[in-house]
């Protein structure tokens, strides 16, 4: 046995280097310098792990040099998708891959993903919200929300649904769902041609299934990783069945608006809107709308305040026009 002890010792003397300079590096604009694990950059935040913490957040304008000891898949801003390793040199960082070796230096400006391989992105959440009481009087409330939203650099799916239900003394109060899938293709750096249904039930709106189906060109005034403010126009075809008043369908205009922002790491803010203008009857109008800011409590935990209006002109008789929900959701991305 001590014959091989030597060798043991020489190997594992090559081994132990080796596997510890197998590593990430970045180095930052105040010369600090950072030993771990890049995880991804999305187009504003460079999410690292070293071995004393999970996740760092570092804001990408701070980083002057990366070195990754794997290859990633990065997108750079010509829209090209390149899997590649990250290497500091004297003249500034290189992306390299196994065929090429990039004959300059790669500014990081014109980095946009780091980590987010090519093809679709998926992101998902839901939420529910609870409250009642009870003793004199007994209520209880629920509302639970889901959405799933589909993303490549050519087009975007959103489909979502929510349901809510409340009682008082054991009769119901509110009792409504409603699904939503709307679809873009993007036309250009700003134009979008894009379609949508929604399915709407609310027993007592005295509806027993709204359906909605449309479709019309958009335009994205602002669309970046922090905020994306879009409008669209278009055509829609109503079909309305009623519990008791009598069923009709009509064509309308469809008017909507998305406004997203993210205001920090853990804040953001959405706002989101359709009106349906009858050409029938112009007194015929009804819109969905939705505003809501959201906390991150964690990595993937948060809790959100939103307000949603459903207003109808024209609603069933002995029906209100308007219905305003307010909530206070815990919700987990998936």
């Amino acid at each position: 046995m001590s014959r091989f002890l030597p060798l043991a010792v020489a190997v594992l003397a090559l081994w132990v280097p080796r596997s510890v300079a197998a590593a990430d590096q970045i180095e930052l604009k105040n010369g600090d310098r950072l030993t771990g694990t890049v995880v991804k950059y999305t187009g504003e935040t460079l999410v690292f792990t070293t071995p004393y913490a999970k996740e760092i957040p570092i804001a990408w304008a701070e980083v002057k040099a990366l070195t990754t000891d794997s290859p990633y898949w990065v997108k750079l801003a010509t829209g090209e998708y390149v899997s590649g390793r990250f290497v500091a040199r004297g003249d500034g960082v290189h992306l390299e891959s196994e065929k090429v070796e990039s004959p300059a230096p790669v500014a990081l400006a014109d980095v946009l993903t780091i980590g987010i391989p090519p093809g679709a992105r998926w992101s998902a959440d839901v939420k529910a919200s609870v409250n009642g009481s009870q003793g004199n009087t007994e209520t209880f409330a629920l509302g639970v929300a889901a959405e799933v939203v589909r993303e490549t650099d050519d087009d975007r799916l959103r489909l979502g649904g929510t349901v809510a239900r409340a009682s008082q003394d054991s009769k119901d109060t509110v009792k409504s769902t409603r699904g939503y899938g709307y679809y873009d293709y993007h036309l250009g750096e700003h134009w979008d041609l894009g379609g949508l249904v929604t399915l709407e039930y609310d027993h007592f709106k005295d509806i027993d299934l709204r359906t909605v189906v449309g479709g019309g060109p958009g335009y994205r005034f602002i669309d970046t990783k922090a905020m994306l403010f879009k409008v669209r126009a278009g055509l829609a075809y109503v079909n309305e069945n009623f519990r008791e008043a009598e069923d009709r369908d009509y064509v309308t205009a469809v008017v909507g608006d998305e406004f997203r922002w993210k205001i920090s790491e853990t804040q953001s803010f959405y706002q989101l809107l359709d009106v349906y203008p009858s050409f029938e009857n112009g007194k015929d109008v009804f819109l969905h709308a939705e505003v809501g800011l959201r906390q991150a409590l964690m990595s993937r935990l948060f809790v959100e305040l939103s307000l949603i209006d459903d207003f109808d002109n024209e609603p069933a008789a002995g029906r209100k026009k308007n219905d305003v929900q307010y909530l206070v959701s815990l919700g987990y991305k998936l």
